[in-house]
Formats: structure tokens, C-alpha cells, sequence
């Protein structure tokens, strides 16, 4: 069988690191090894982990993620490295997919698939656009991907660029092989209160914007703009954008993540549900 090493970094997973970790183990038709990078946890989540000789701990002592992927790479051997988010799940059969896609297709170098969305604990929509347009908006899943080990390496790695690191890698290897996205949803992508896209959406609108003006210059034979990183001022949380999600996990039945969103905001701003269920997710 063909072997993957999949890498997962996590910094206080709490109740969602084990079913993560657990959707990989489950995976079939491959040889892998999960590799999860413990980025400095204080909740001990990573020690709870089942024993399983597939699976190794790694520690960075808080270095970040852009280390904790990096080190997570070179640990491993395998010819294909997937990647896997701490708060999402892999649906039963997505690595062998991607796998068999990869066979069939050697001048693919990277693929990930469509996927779901998930809030609370309800699926509330699909996304499932392919790869075309990656200049204009970010269409991969980052914990949905399969890439070749040397076109990975070839790209240079992953790289110091704040809440679009994985953006930037992803299309740095299109410029090397070709990209796929399978239809067939392989992945479940949970939205909550505590992601950093959600709190510093305005952040990372910036740095996706900066790796797509990067890409753009690549293309052009400018040098790379990004080469020695990318340096983002620090910005509070939007209001706005907290307040638009406390209403709209209300309406979604989230109200844990509802309401943390109204305790980050405070008693000032009105963040009623609306009279009827948003249709962001249709």
C-alpha cells in the first residue's frame, strides 16, 4: 500500500483533537502515519491520544505553526503528505481517493477534495469548487490536502506568512505540478467561535490578498515580494464581523459559539438571531 504521513498541528485542541485524530487512524487502502504537532498545548489534550504505533507526538514548544508543519515534514518519509486540521474530521475513505487520484494522474502534484461544513453539530452546506481561479480566492480545504513530497519540498516548504501560510504553499506547488480538487466531499470542516479566521477576519483577508499579489509577481518573473515574509500590523477583533456570527450560529442552533461571540463583544452591541435562519451556507 501506498504510504502517507499525514500532519496535524494543534495548540489546545481540547474535546476536538481525538475525533480528528481518530477520522485518520479509521482511514483504509493506505499505509500511513500521523504525525501530530503539539505547538505548545497547556490543555493536555495531546496526551490523551490513544497508543497506536501509527501515530507520534511531536513537540515545538510553542514555535508556531509554520515550525510545527516544518518539523512535522522532515520527521516523516513518506512519498505523499497529507495535511489535517485539529478541529475538523476526514471522511471515511478520503486519503485512498486521493491516492488513486494521484496514480492516475502523475502530472497532478496536489490534490484535496470538496468538502463540508460543519456547525455545531449539523452539516450546514457543501463547498465544492475546483482549483481554477486560485489567484482570485482560496478554494483549498487546507486540512483536505494530499501533496507529493517533492513537489512540496520543491516549492520551498512552508513559509513565515501569517493566517495564509497554507494558502501560500498551495500555490506555489501549482506552479510546479498540477492541482485537483475531488467533487466528492473527503472532508468536514468545522466552523466555531474559536478559529482565527473568524476572529481576525480582517487579517486574514490581508495576507490572502499579499500571497495572491506574491503569485501574481512569481508568474511575471518578479522576485518573489513574500520571499522573506510577510509582517501584517496587529489588529483587535472586528465587531462587526463577531456580531454577524453570533447571529448566525444562533440561528444555526450553535448557541455555545453564539455565545462567545456575544461574550467576546460584551453587552453593547446587538447580536439578536435573526427572525429567520441565514442562507450563507446554501
Amino acid at each position: 500500500m501506498t504510504q502517507v504521513d499525514v500532519l496535524l498541528p494543534v495548540r489546545d485542541g481540547g474535546k476536538m483533537l481525538l475525533p480528528a485524530v481518530e477520522s485518520v487512524l479509521m482511514q483504509t487502502g493506505v499505509a500511513l502515519h500521523l504525525w501530530v504537532i503539539d505547538d505548545g498545548s497547556v490543555d493536555g489534550a495531546p496526551e490523551r491520544l490513544p497508543e497506536d504505533s501509527r501515530l507520534t507526538v511531536l513537540r515545538t514548544g510553542g514555535a508556531g505553526v509554520v515550525r510545527a508543519l516544518e518539523q512535522g515534514f522532515a520527521a516523516g518519509v513518506a512519498p505523499l503528505v497529507a495535511r489535517q486540521d485539529a478541529d475538523d474530521v476526514s471522511l471515511p475513505d478520503r486519503l485512498r481517493r486521493q491516492v488513486q487520484h494521484l496514480d492516475a494522474h502523475p502530472e497532478i502534484g496536489l490534490v484535496g477534495t470538496a468538502f463540508e461544513i460543519l456547525v455545531g453539530a449539523s452539516v450546514v452546506g457543501i463547498c465544492a469548487d475546483g482549483p481554477w481561479n486560485a489567484l482570485e480566492r482560496n478554494p483549498f480545504c487546507a486540512g483536505s490536502i494530499l501533496v507529493r513530497r517533492e513537489v512540496w519540498r520543491a516549492a520551498g516548504g512552508v513559509r513565515e506568512v501569517p493566517n495564509a501560510e497554507d494558502y501560500d504553499l498551495w500555490l506555489r506547488c501549482a506552479e510546479i505540478a498540477g492541482v485537483s480538487i475531488l467533487a466528492e466531499p473527503g472532508y468536514r470542516y468545522r466552523v466555531h467561535a474559536g478559529m482565527a479566521s473568524l476572529r481576525w477576519a480582517g487579517r486574514s483577508a490581508r495576507a490572502a490578498a499579499a500571497v495572491q499579489a506574491a503569485a501574481r509577481a512569481r508568474l511575471a518573473g518578479l522576485p518573489d515580494p513574500l520571499r522573506l515574509g510577510l509582517q501584517l500590523p496587529e489588529q483587535p477583533e472586528d465587531p462587526e464581523v463577531l456580531a454577524w456570527w453570533a447571529r448566525e450560529f444562533a440561528a444555526l442552533g450553535a448557541e455555545k459559539d453564539a455565545a462567545l461571540c456575544r461574550r467576546t463583544l460584551g453587552p453593547e452591541f446587538d447580536v439578536a438571531p435573526p427572525l429567520q435562519p441565514q442562507a450563507s451556507w446554501s
